[in-house]
């Protein structure tokens, strides 16, 4: 498993976050924190998790891949 930090502090209109805007418009997100999930065996189709995401919730999500 890896973990992945994007970082938007240049603002979304600099070409560096470029990557990072698309997929969050790909995940039909105009908000941060994304909480996304890749999975290893489909990583274009990543889970994505509500705005306020509980421990529980991400538990769930990790025991059943």
């Amino acid at each position: 498993m890896r973990v992945l930090n994007a970082d938007l502090t240049p603002g979304l209109r600099h070409p560096s976050v470029e990557p990072i805007r698309e997929e969050m418009v790909r995940l039909q997100r105009s908000t941060v924190p994304v909480l996304a999930l890749y999975r290893p065996d489909d990583r274009q189709n990543p889970l994505v998790f509500p705005e306020i995401c509980t421990p529980e919730t991400l538990l769930k999500a990790l025991e059943d891949l």
